[in-house]
């Protein structure tokens, strides 16, 4: 069952305010920054896996974007990847391409590493015009390494397409 629909918003509001003194406060604002995943062609970006995981200290997870369940239980595999959110609870995750048929999607090669704190979150996505980044045998997996001292709870939302 593919996807029926499916929204991604992330937004920042502030205002910002100084005391003068012998004057009138300065405020700025409010203002905003927002960004919002819609109008995904759900033709074209048809799949969605919610995953998670529990990783114990110092241990790791690969993760292989080409055999995934999505929530109706559908085991399904990507051949492109849109957006992925991940929400470490714990302790720190380090993300990489994985040992083995690494996923360099937006880490530009085969070293570089992303650590999110535990409490924090990371999301990254293509443009929703696609064609997303190409998932394939030798361009699949990301490693997820448990960077603290506890165990790690991570949560993960992969949104992509099987065409």
């Amino acid at each position: 069952m593919p996807i029926q629909q499916v929204n991604l918003n992330i937004m920042s509001q502030w205002i910002m305010s100084r005391t003068n003194t012998g004057f009138a406060t300065t405020v700025a604002g409010p203002d905003s920054i927002n960004f919002t995943l819609t109008g995904i062609n759900t033709t074209t970006f048809n799949q969605l896996a919610p995953l998670q995981y529990t990783i114990l200290t110092t241990a790791s997870q690969t993760v292989d974007l080409s055999a995934l369940v999505n929530t109706v239980y559908e085991s399904f595999g990507l051949l492109h990847a849109l957006t992925i959110v991940v929400s470490p609870v714990g302790s720190s995750v380090t993300i990489a391409p994985g040992a083995s048929n690494g996923l360099t999607w937006w880490f530009g090669g085969t070293t570089p590493t992303i650590t999110v704190p535990a409490g924090g979150f990371f999301c990254f996505s293509e443009p929703v015009a696609g064609p997303g980044h190409v998932v394939d045998a030798t361009h699949k997996t990301l490693l997820f390494t448990n960077n603290g001292g506890t165990t790690l709870t991570l949560s993960l939302l992969v949104i992509g397409s099987t065409t």
